[in-house]
């Protein structure tokens, strides 16, 4: 995948994120502002419809009240007089007073009933008394037993045909003294039309059920379970166009009795949803646009820069000409980086051109083989220094960079790129000079005691990051304990290091490593299984020769070819062996086995490195 296009994946999926997070913070905080002034307003709603109805409770209980605090109807208890009747009880009276029911109740010990008229305020007349009426009253004795003149009562009685308004007061003169002679009770059914009334002065949609009435809605069941004396009012969306909110109405004894239902459109609910709306479609067009100016910033000062300076250092690497020189002008980090590519260039050239001397003057070299080692002794220690030094400044300039940049970066990828190029390059120095030690007899093993089973842990966790980047499977085969072994760590973990980045090298993307670890009597034997194309046999016979490669490697991978001939001169100098079972097509399985002790002292620590 080219730079360019990691970039424009990186802004857009930065840009998908954002949206996506302020998607979700704003239905989390502003949808649930929304949602919360919806149930505000719902929870409004009921407490109207809750004061209409102790207005209607109030209204009734001020007309019981103005009439049995009245001198006539004092007078009508005792005498009964017809005259109070035809001048009161009309159809008119029960019409204008919004009235279904009026009963007049002596205060005798009897309580017997002094009148009492139902009446049908649709049809406009009178209908028979309810008989429902007569066993309340008589259940509810307190009803009609008032014992003080301030006493009174007022709220909903349940009938079994239908739910009923009433007020009770006590008869007394019009100055509201006693003795008290009766009880005056007045009545209106809570029925549609009633609440219809109630609906069209509130403006609201209501509807009211007796608990548990098998004929109300679902919801009012749950509603019924969620209502507390805590939270007396419970609200709960119906559908996304309708919201609702319940309570409890008390009976005449403060017991719930009924439940009401005030619903209402979802008016602020939708218009949270637009506003969020509104607000994502805002975002999305400016982000677009600060994403469009961006990627032509990017493309004018990074990018293009960028792609430049790739395809020269490609075009030096195809060609091997290392006398070619890149052209990158200004004074930023880029610049820098040319530059250093090109002090990087000079000396390679230097360096290949000693190089092609050298190997002319190795043929004449071999008549003195004494002579000769201490000369190759000294040429080697020269050569560390000048094959190292012009990497240094590459290193220490994509460090730099490194540090500078923002992780994850274009620029901080170009520089990790650059850094791990100058470390192989590095690394293909070693193998040289590992080679000539070789070569000349100075490479040494500084064996130590350790344990074999977490050297290879740790080996196999550190190339994983790698695997994964060529989306392989690489896997570790470990028995839960291995013995120590005597062995140089380090130069066991660059043979174990190299078969393992040979075999991610040649296998296939879905493809599987496998590292797996066992004893041998007293020897300890490490294998690395791959899924890849597999090795001809032709080439395995010459796999573990200096500068030798197998043809696809040649072309593809390039590289100095001493890797496995450097791994097999280190397994020998621990007494072991190395070898490959490999099959054309079906994968590759190398191997080496070293032994567990030492068979003799070690005669010294490695020299070290030069730098």
């Amino acid at each position: 995948m080219t730079l360019r296009r990691k970039t424009l994946l990186i802004i857009a999926g930065t840009f998908y994120g954002v949206i996506i997070l302020l998607f979700f913070l704003s239905r989390n905080i502003l949808l649930e502002s929304y949602d919360e002034l919806e149930k505000q307003s719902i929870h409004r709603d009921v407490e109207r419809v809750q004061a209409s109805y102790s207005q209607e409770l109030a209204s009734l209980e001020t007309i019981t009240s103005d009439w049995a605090a009245w001198d006539d109807t004092y007078e009508f208890i005792n005498d009964t007089n017809e005259e109070y009747i035809r001048s009161n009880l009309t159809d008119s009276t029960f019409t204008e007073l919004g009235l279904n029911l009026i009963l007049y109740k002596n205060k005798n010990p009897l309580k017997e009933t002094v009148f009492a008229k139902a009446f049908d305020l649709k049809n406009k007349e009178e209908i028979a008394y309810p008989p429902s009426i007569i066993a309340y009253l008589r259940e509810n004795d307190f009803l009609v037993a008032h014992q003080d003149t301030k006493s009174s009562y007022s709220g909903t009685i349940v009938l079994p045909e239908r739910l009923m308004i009433i007020s009770s007061h006590p008869i007394l003169t019009s100055e509201e003294e006693g003795p008290i002679r009766g009880t005056l009770i007045m009545g209106r059914y809570l029925d549609a039309d009633k609440i219809s009334e109630l609906a069209e002065t509130t403006l609201l949609s209501i509807a009211i059920h007796r608990l548990n009435d098998p004929r109300a809605p679902a919801d009012f069941s749950s509603a019924m379970n969620s209502i507390s004396a805590a939270s007396p009012i419970f609200i709960q969306p119906l559908s996304e166009q309708s919201i609702a909110g319940y309570t409890f109405i008390t009976d005449i004894r403060g017991q719930p009795a009924l439940m009401l239902r005030v619903d209402a459109p979802r008016d602020i609910y939708h218009q949270g949803q637009s506003a969020i709306s509104y607000l994502i479609l805002t975002i999305v067009g400016v982000s677009l646009a600060f994403g469009v100016v961006t990627i032509l910033l990017l493309e004018k000062q990074v990018l293009s820069r960028l792609s430049y300076l790739s395809r020269s250092v490609s075009d030096v690497g195809t060609s091997g000409n290392l006398s070619t020189r890149v052209s990158m002008p200004g004074s930023d980090e880029l610049s820098k980086l040319g530059a250093t590519i090109n002090g990087m260039l000079a000396a390679l050239e230097q360096s290949e051109a000693e190089l092609r001397e050298l190997f002319k003057e190795e043929k004449t070299l071999r008549q003195d083989l004494e002579a000769e080692i201490n000369k190759r002794v000294e040429f080697t220690r020269a050569l560390v220094h000048e094959l190292k030094t012009p990497i240094t400044p590459v290193l220490a300039s994509s460090e730099l960079m490194l540090e500078e940049t923002k992780e994850g970066g274009t620029l901080w990828e170009l520089a990790q790129n650059i850094n791990q190029g100058a470390h192989n390059l590095n690394q293909r120095i070693d193998e040289l000079l590992d080679r000539a030690r070789g070569e000349v007899g100075l490479l040494r093993l500084n064996r130590e005691p350790g344990d074999s089973g977490g050297l290879l842990r740790s080996i196999v966790d550190s190339v994983k990051p790698l695997a994964r980047k060529n989306n392989l499977s690489l896997n570790a085969e470990l028995p839960p304990s291995l013995p120590a072994i005597q062995a140089d760590k380090d130069r066991l973990r660059q043979v174990v290091l190299n078969l393992l980045n040979n075999a991610i090298k040649f296998t296939p993307p879905e493809g599987t490593i496998t590292v797996r670890a066992r004893t041998d009597g007293p020897r300890l034997v490490v294998e690395v299984k791959d899924t890849g194309h597999g090795i001809n046999k032709e080439e395995q016979e010459r796999l573990f020769e200096p500068y030798q490669q197998l043809e696809r490697e040649r072309a593809r991978l390039g590289g100095l070819g001493l890797g496995l001939s450097l791994s097999k001169k280190l397994v020998e100098l621990h007494g072991g062996q190395i070898w490959v079972q490999s099959q054309k097509g079906k994968g590759s399985t190398f191997g080496f086995s070293i032994p567990l002790e030492a068979k003799e002292k070690p005669k010294g620590r490695a020299k070290k490195k030069s730098p």
